[in-house]
Formats: C-alpha cells, sequence, structure tokens
C-alpha cells in the first residue's frame, strides 16, 4: 500500500531560492537599452562635446579655358592624365580668331601706309624749308640794296613793288614750309601710336591664340575633359578642368560647442580603416564657397564653420574621398579643462 501524502496547506508554501538567470537578463536589458541612449546621444549631441567632423580629401582646381569660340582639331590629353606646366593639352581652329588677326594686320599695314606718306612727305619739306629761307634771306638782302642804291640816286632794273612782292611770298613759302613741317611731326606722332596700339592688340590675340594650341599653366592631374577631338567649344570656352596643389581636407565643424578649433591644432583623419594625421591651417566661415563636389556630397545639418586641414605624411588618400576628422592626442582633453575652468566662456 502506498502511503497517502497531505497537500501543504495554503498558508504554509514552501519558499523557492530564486535563480540569478532573471537579474543577468535584465542588466543586459539595462546596458543594451544605456548604449542605445549613448548611441542616440552622440548621434545628435557628440559632435557638440568632441571633435567628430565630415570632411572630404581635396585639391584646388583650376580650368582650362579660351575666350574664342573654335573647333578641337586634337585633344591630347585624357581624364586622369598627370600633365606638367608647358605640355600641350589641345588644339583648336578657330575662323573668327584668324578673321580678326587678318583684320588687325590689314588696318596696322593701312596706318603704316599713311605713316609713310606723311614722313615722305615731312622729308621733302625738309629738304625745301632751308632752300625757302636763303631765299628768303637774299631777296631781303636785295630789297635793302634796291632802297641804298635809290637814296644815292641810282638805279637798278628790279623795282621795288617787284622786290616787295618777291620778299613777301618767300617769306610766307618759307612760314608755310615751317608749320607744315610741324604738322607733319604731331601728325607722325599720332600715326605712330596708332600703329604702335594695332600691333599691340595683335600680338596679344596672336599670343592668347598661340596658333590654336592650349597649354597647361601648372601641374596638375586632368579631372573633367569637356569637349572632344572634332567638337566645338561652348559658350564659356571651357576645355577641361585640372586638379593642382597639394591635397588637403575641407571638413565641418559645429559652433558652439563645448571645444574650439584654431589654427594649429593637431587633428586625426580616418577614412575606411586607414588614419593620418593633419594640420588644422584656417578656420573659415561657411561664407566661403565649397567646391561642388564638396557641397553635393555633404548636406550638414545647421554648419556654419568648415576648417581646412593640412596632411602630413605621403599615404595620403584620392581626391574627392569623403573622412571623418577626430581630435588627435590629449591636447584637445586639456583645452576642454581649461574652457571648464574658466565656466564654459569662449576662448
Amino acid at each position: 500500500m502506498h502511503r497517502l501524502r497531505r497537500p501543504p496547506r495554503v498558508d504554509r508554501l514552501q519558499t523557492e531560492q530564486r535563480t540569478h538567470r532573471g537579474r543577468i537578463g535584465r542588466w543586459i536589458y539595462l546596458l543594451l537599452l544605456l548604449a542605445l541612449v549613448v548611441w542616440l546621444l552622440d548621434i545628435f549631441f557628440g559632435d557638440r562635446v568632441y571633435l567628430s567632423a565630415p570632411g572630404m580629401v581635396t585639391q584646388d582646381q583650376v580650368s582650362v579655358s579660351v575666350s574664342y569660340s573654335g573647333r578641337v582639331t586634337a585633344l591630347h590629353v585624357r581624364e586622369g592624365d598627370r600633365v606638367q606646366a608647358g605640355q600641350l593639352l589641345a588644339e583648336l581652329e578657330s575662323m573668327p580668331v584668324q578673321r580678326d588677326i587678318a583684320n588687325l594686320a590689314a588696318q596696322r599695314a593701312e596706318w603704316r601706309r599713311r605713316r609713310a606718306a606723311l614722313a615722305a612727305e615731312r622729308y621733302t619739306i625738309a629738304r625745301m624749308l632751308p632752300v625757302a629761307r636763303d631765299q628768303a634771306v637774299t631777296i631781303a638782302e636785295l630789297l635793302g640794296l634796291r632802297e641804298k642804291a635809290y637814296e644815292e640816286g641810282l638805279s637798278t632794273n628790279l623795282t621795288l613793288h617787284e622786290l616787295v612782292m618777291a620778299d613777301y611770298r618767300s617769306t610766307l613759302q618759307a612760314t608755310e614750309f615751317e608749320a607744315r613741317e610741324e604738322g607733319l611731326a604731331r601728325e607722325i606722332d599720332t600715326l605712330d601710336d596708332i600703329v604702335a596700339r594695332f600691333g599691340r592688340s595683335l600680338d596679344d590675340l596672336r599670343e592668347q591664340f598661340d596658333g590654336g594650341q592650349v597649354r597647361a599653366e601648372h601641374d596638375g592631374v586632368v579631372m573633367d575633359r569637356q569637349v572632344k577631338a572634332g567638337g566645338h567649344t561652348g559658350e564659356s570656352g571651357n576645355l577641361m578642368t585640372l586638379v593642382v596643389g597639394e591635397p588637403y581636407v575641407l571638413a565641418y565643424t559645429p559652433p558652439g560647442a563645448l571645444y574650439s578649433v584654431a589654427e594649429g591644432d593637431r587633428v586625426r583623419i580616418r577614412y575606411g580603416f586607414q588614419r593620418i594625421e593633419g594640420t588644422i591651417e584656417a578656420v573659415r566661415p561657411l561664407s566661403v564657397r565649397l567646391p561642388e563636389e564638396f557641397q553635393r556630397a555633404f548636406q550638414p545639418r545647421r554648419r556654419s564653420q568648415i576648417v581646412r586641414i593640412s596632411l602630413d605624411g605621403e599615404n595620403v588618400p584620392p581626391a574627392f574621398t569623403t573622412v571623418e576628422v577626430s581630435a588627435a592626442g590629449r591636447d584637445w582633453v586639456s583645452r576642454f579643462g581649461d574652457w571648464w575652468s574658466r565656466g564654459g566662456s569662449n576662448p
């Protein structure tokens, strides 16, 4: 026979020892919740507490363009090619420019012809002027002799009227020659200035056109080729864009943060799994126009401050690579301590 066990009384339930499994789960939940809160705070307010700014590696850009319309007969570079200053990039032909050069050359030749004709006339007058002056002196002397002979009662073949008229004509001719020579000298000076201006305009046009050859003015890399061989230049005359100079980073930083940025501060630039360091060169307002690529890559939230950062070392990422900029070393910690000791006032 089995012995029947009495059922336990309700007022005397036996207490069971609670396990730690529920407590561990609660701690894990709290840690996950805390991590979520920290993550959200970092997203919305992290860049206000410590330096963490989006940036982009960029370089200065130079537009290669011409000031005339024409047809591209040859292109000697492709996108991505490295070029040196003075290297031939493209060749063009332009009928309007060639027509302008021909017109300027023809006009300068015409003004030179006029100048040569005036110079020849001035030369002739310069040779005749001494003769006219000598003739005037001679007739004046004869007139003096005629008056002296008349006073002494002598007679001559020349009447007084003839001598007076001859003296007048010779003096008038000499005076006209002198006035004409002075006028021709001024006209020749004016024509010399006109010819020189046409010459300068012609030389400038020929220098700008350079036979239709377009050369690089800087060392750089061809980034954007906007024309093709056989095509025509647009209204802007842009042919291509060169990326020149050393690469640098442009980064956005928010105003009113607990930290501050200043020229000379060291920063760390991170892209992928790579890190390099740099130095802040300048702090600029947002009114400084950014490169178009930088504007397309970022749509910042209420940003109004830009920093330019020079890069150290040779392990520099390619241009237009997006990067993350953060503080380097303990310098920013000490700056934050100084800021906090001053009661949060701007340094």
